[in-house]
Parts: structure tokens; sequence; C-alpha cells
């Protein structure tokens, strides 16, 4: 009977998934709303393979825009700071910045 080797197989991850929308429609400064994504393990390690190392997901900070960079904007990935004055264009469907 002969004998036959197996294959190492190492773990992968899959591609990061999309980035969640913001968790906040609207804020002031850079610590104002959080966006996540995750990936999965596509590939268990088998056969002495080396395992994932590394989170599945992971968190960043949302990207502020100012009033001018709305109309070209995503809204998923762009939050209006909120003027002080509260003087934001209730247009921009951002009613919750809006007096």
């Amino acid at each position: 009977m002969g004998s036959f080797d197996i294959p190492i197989v190492h773990c992968l991850f899959s591609e990061w998934g999309e980035w969640s929308p913001c968790s906040m429609s609207c804020g002031d400064g850079p610590g104002a709303g959080t966006r996540t994504r995750k990936r999965h393990i596509a590939i268990e390690a088998q056969h002495g393979g080396l395992k994932c190392k590394g989170s599945l997901s992971e968190s960043a900070a949302c990207v502020h825009c100012t009033q001018k960079d709305m109309p070209k904007a995503k809204l998923d990935k762009c939050i209006p700071m909120c003027p002080s004055n509260g003087n934001l264009d209730c247009n921009l469907q951002m009613t919750d910045c809006c007096p």
C-alpha cells in the first residue's frame, strides 16, 4: 500500500465586505460616528496549515463633509458636520442637524 502526502492548507480570509453606513447621521468633530466592515474565514487551516491571524471586523471614524462637499458625496460614506449656528441645509435630508 502506497502512501501519499496530504496537502497543507493555510487559513484564508475572505475579502473585506462593504463599509456599513455611519452610526450617526451628522455630528461635530472627528469622534462623531463610526462605520464597520466585516470579513469571514473562507478556508480553515487544515493538516497543520497556518491559522488565520487578524480580526474579522474593523471600524473607522466616519468621514465628515462640509456643506459644500455634500452634493457630490455619498451619504453612506460621508456625514455633514453640524454647524454651530444650526444653519444646515435641510434639503440634504439631514433633519437631525436641522433646527
